[in-house]
């Protein structure tokens, strides 16, 4: 057979295993000798088959490397139960998904690697069963070009489904003339992918999604620079920025991720094979400091508690062939605190002392992100389906707050009967979307106002206006009138998040309808709220207090979303449960309305004045004008100003020309601008 495919030197690679890679090649061993004591279903089992594949490489790999034939005559139990199946997957899309494609990769390298040691028959009927897969996915991409997962170029069923059919094909080129065009069709599907996808490196799918989808872009990347020169690693922005995304959603202790749109859990977000992939293309030490991280503190803790399938484990024979033993590390000392990525409008701030650790994270931005909905026009018009947002929520302006690696302002994961309240937003009673308790909300509100002929695409979705930080004070400000049921006629909605280095998080919403509303601010905790005369109090190993401000006029509810989801129609009995606690103020019903709230785990006091809020913390008076007043007079949106009349006295001016003080004699124009 022709030089086997991922490896780039094997000799290098028998070498290394022994020396510089010997504690990766030692966890492979391990999971091997797990594998043999798998029992295998004669029959296809009521669940998904992905496992299977990446197991007939891992051990292909290993034999490739030891010539042991222990690993062959494992392998090639797991290949005789794959091949004698007449279906691959289950309950969902059988043949021409997931679970088809994992084991296409598997077995195709499966195939390759163990070619010698297999007699003739062994090799005609691995390499029928191939062919008969291969072409029933083919085929169907085929007849689906257009809708689902053919042209979804942004979601991970596209990007893996044609990963294990370019495998393949290249595995088949030498002895299978239609093998071209299963390689012909990946290669330009692509072409439609890495270009598109978001140059900042973020993903709307979410962290645990990222893991499962962008491992398989490195895959079919890696595939196509040894095999055709083409080098997406070099072009593609989003290969060379993603890892900035990853770590902006993972929690100061390395082991949680934030869990925003359909995300399984907060333990799915690792993946020492991408880690070494990306560290290895693009000479990225706090990459590889990460991957080392992950594979000597949590490697085992991540595999059991995540709930993506296979895990991380299993992904270790890709982890051994990518790892760059020469590239040195670099530790997360000076990495970065503030991160803002503008596709997303996805803003993240930390925190990190010796005996604590914030973070905050907030997004707003068009259904998909920025660049890939200004695609769907252009798609649209060739009859082309390209935007799958099933595992997006309508989650503009929502935000996450979280101290000592715990969670206090939550979101509701993985969710199959989606709905604007389950966020931390505002909504106009009770209407949130145009369509709500879908998996999909965003599509599918677009598809009825597109029916109805109302619909505008530069009006909908949310947009960043500001975000910025400057002497670790943070501004960001969003605005997401387009996004609400259009019965609710909402003319504009902006919020406004601002934080001192998370001393305390103010949050200052402006809404404002054609008709009366009561409006609804929500936010989810996990444990019931204890009330007090400021707002409320959230009690966990520490406490977080919610300062309510504005609107003066208001009344508290609570309310008990349950969230109940199926991972997968081919896991029954594998779902996400939990039960959020949403506790609601609520304004009179007016056509506008005006929120200021303020969150903090230390102690202060927050006084409105009707047009401008004092904060006192540590000592210090802060100040947010708000609105033109009876002591400051401001043409701004708002002005910020942190230790007002201290000696570290910063002032902070949106928009407008001037603030004067009447206490003062001058006018102050000098405020940094934002």
């Amino acid at each position: 057979m022709s030089k086997p495919l991922l490896i780039t030197d094997l000799n290098i690679l028998i070498a290394d295993v022994k020396d510089k890679k010997k504690l990766l090649f030692a966890e492979l061993v391990r999971l091997a000798k797990e594998y043999q004591e798998t029992l295998l279903s004669a029959t296809p089992p009521a669940s998904s088959t992905t496992y299977m594949g990446i197991a007939i490489f891992n051990l292909s790999l290993l034999y490739k490397i030891t010539s042991d034939r222990i690993y062959l005559e494992e392998a090639k139990r797991w290949i005789n139960t794959v091949i004698s199946y007449d279906v691959w997957g289950y309950s969902f899309l059988v043949n021409v998904d997931l679970s088809a494609s994992w084991i296409l990769f598997g077995l195709s390298l499966g195939y390759q690697y163990l070619y010698d040691g297999l007699a003739k028959a062994e090799q005609d009927a691995i390499r029928a069963k191939l062919i008969k897969q291969a072409t029933i996915m083919f085929e169907y991409r085929k007849d689906t070009y257009g809708k689902g997962w053919s042209t979804h170029y942004f979601q991970n069923h596209n990007w893996i489904n044609m990963t294990g059919l370019a495998t393949i094909g290249y595995v088949l080129r030498p002895e299978y003339e239609k093998a071209q065009e299963w390689i012909d069709v990946c290669r330009e599907n692509f072409t439609h992918v890495y270009p598109n996808l978001a140059d900042d490196g973020s993903d709307y799918e979410g962290v645990p999604y990222w893991h499962y989808g962008v491992l398989w872009l490195l895959v079919y990347a890696d595939l196509l620079k040894k095999e055709e020169g083409i080098d997406y690693f070099q072009t593609s922005k989003f290969l060379q920025n993603t890892f900035d995304y990853k770590m902006s959603q993972t929690l100061p202790d390395l082991r949680q991720n934030i869990n925003f749109g359909d995300s399984h859990d907060y333990r799915s977000g690792h993946s020492i094979a991408i880690y070494y992939k990306l560290a290895s293309e693009y000479r990225n030490g706090y990459a590889q400091y990460v991957g080392n991280y992950v594979l000597t503190n949590c490697y085992d803790e991540e595999q059991k508690l995540s709930h993506i399938k296979p895990g991380i484990r299993p992904e270790i024979g890709l982890a051994l062939v990518w790892y760059d033993e020469s590239l040195p590390e670099k530790p997360l000392n000076d990495y970065p605190l503030f991160q803002f990525f503008p596709d997303l409008g996805l803003m993240t701030i930390k925190k990190e002392t010796l005996d604590a650790s914030m973070m905050l994270s907030v997004k707003c931005s068009k259904p998909g992100g920025n660049k890939q909905f200004s695609l769907e026009k252009e798609y649209y018009k060739q009859e082309v389906d390209l935007l799958g947002l099933s595992h997006q929520h309508p989650d503009n302006a929502h935000y996450l707050l979280v101290k000592d690696n715990e969670f206090y302002v939550i979101d509701d994961g993985y969710n199959r009967i989606v709905r604007m309240e389950h966020h931390n937003v505002i909504t106009p009673g009770d209407l949130g979307c145009d369509v709500e308790d879908v998996s999909d909300v965003y599509l599918a509100s677009m598809r009825k106002r597109i029916e109805a002929g109302s619909f505008s695409e530069s009006r909908y979705g949310g947009k960043v206006l500001l975000a910025k930080t400057l002497d670790k004070n943070v501004f960001y400000l969003c605005e997401n009138s387009g996004i609400y049921h259009r019965d609710a006629l909402i003319d504009s909605f902006e919020r406004t998040i601002i934080t001192p280095d998370l001393d305390y998080v103010l949050i200052f919403d402006k809404i404002a309808s054609q008709i009366p509303h009561e409006y609804k601010w929500h936010l989810h905790t996990d444990v019931a709220p204890l009330f007090t005369k400021q707002g409320f109090d959230i009690k966990k190993n520490s406490v977080l207090h919610l300062h309510h401000i504005l609107p003066k006029t208001r009344t508290y509810l609570n309310k008990i979303q349950p969230i109940k989801a199926l991972y997968t129609p081919q896991e029954p009995n594998d779902f996400h449960q939990i039960d959020m606690i949403d506790t609601i103020i609520c304004s009179e019903k007016k056509p506008q309305a005006t929120f200021l709230n303020v969150l903090s785990f230390a102690d202060i006091e927050c006084i409105d004045h009707q047009g401008y809020c004092e904060i006192v913390c540590q000592g210090r008076k802060d100040m947010l004008i708000y609105e033109d007043n009876k002591n400051f007079h401001t043409d701004a949106k708002f002005v910020y100003i942190k230790d007002y009349h201290g000696e570290a006295e910063k002032r902070y001016r949106y928009q407008g020309t001037y603030l004067f003080e009447k206490k003062m004699t001058e006018v102050s124009t000098h405020d940094e601008i934002l």
